[in-house]
């Protein structure tokens, strides 16, 4: 069957899709109206089109089937507008406060006498702490961790990506975040499910403008923590191979040469 709609994708693909698109969104930019804002909208299309290019290499064929006149990007696009609405009012108010950076209801919740999960998960499967850590709250993460959050714990859900604190800290480049989590253990060897470390994070993160500093202050952070830029993905991709911009493909690459001597 020709598909020409976001609903004639089965629903287990389109919640990868959207999973995987929700969480390679800036924090910092949810706030902002795509409708309203051009530059916005653009860089979600942007996004859409980097998601749907990632996830075409690892599932092949199963996005075939659209029509040549359908544009897939926009679906995607259209399908986080509709489920953004909704996702957020479902989550916990634990979650919502630590990915806002509302260090307020977080002292609040924590403070509660009968206590409260501290590893509750959201609607993608993330703690508060993974929240936290990929909007770069730092001061929240530092509560959550002095109350025996897992720095190593991976997203579980429907469709788990199995993605740590550290490796969405790494893809928003949110150095400072990294740094806490790195001196509470975290473990920059882990894989996700598509076999991409924190390092391939870092790499391919989708970033605003100008803030290339950032992510190459993030690489270099998990390669003095040990991070093998040889690593290669379930695709056989290193973090080299993923990254978007040249001067940081070429600083992967010359570290991966001098990890091989």
């Amino acid at each position: 069957m020709m598909m020409r709609k976001w609903t004639d994708l089965p629903k287990k693909v389109r919640d990868e899709l959207l999973g995987e698109f929700m969480l390679g969104i800036d924090p910092d930019a949810l706030a902002i109206d795509p409708e309203s804002d051009a530059d916005f909208a653009g860089s979600l299309k942007e996004l859409a089109e980097n998601t749907l290019d990632q996830y075409e290499a690892e599932h092949p064929g199963v996005l075939d089937g659209f029509a040549a006149d359908v544009d897939v990007a926009d679906l995607l696009v259209k399908g986080y507008e509709r489920s953004s609405k909704t996702t957020a009012s479902k989550d916990p108010e634990l979650i919502v406060a630590a990915q806002a950076g509302d260090i307020e209801t977080v002292e609040r919740l924590l403070a509660r006498k009968r206590g409260i999960d501290i590893e509750i998960r959201d609607w993608a499967g993330l703690t508060p702490l993974m929240r936290a850590a990929s909007g770069g709250h730092a001061q929240i993460m530092k509560l959550l961790l002095a109350k025996g959050s897992d720095p190593n714990a991976v997203s579980v859900s429907k469709h788990p990506r199995h993605e740590t604190a550290l490796m969405l800290a790494a893809s928003a480049a949110r150095v400072e975040a990294m740094q806490l989590l790195l001196r509470v253990g975290a473990k920059v060897d882990l894989v996700d499910v598509s076999g991409e470390t924190a390092l391939h994070h870092a790499a391919s993160g989708y970033l605003a403008e100008g803030r290339l500093s950032d992510q190459r202050a993030a690489i270099e952070l998990l390669l003095a923590h040990g991070a093998d830029p040889r690593a290669r993905s379930n695709l056989r991709r290193t973090p080299g191979n993923d990254a978007r911009n040249k001067e940081i493909k070429r600083l992967l690459l010359d570290a991966a040469k001098a990890k091989g001597k």
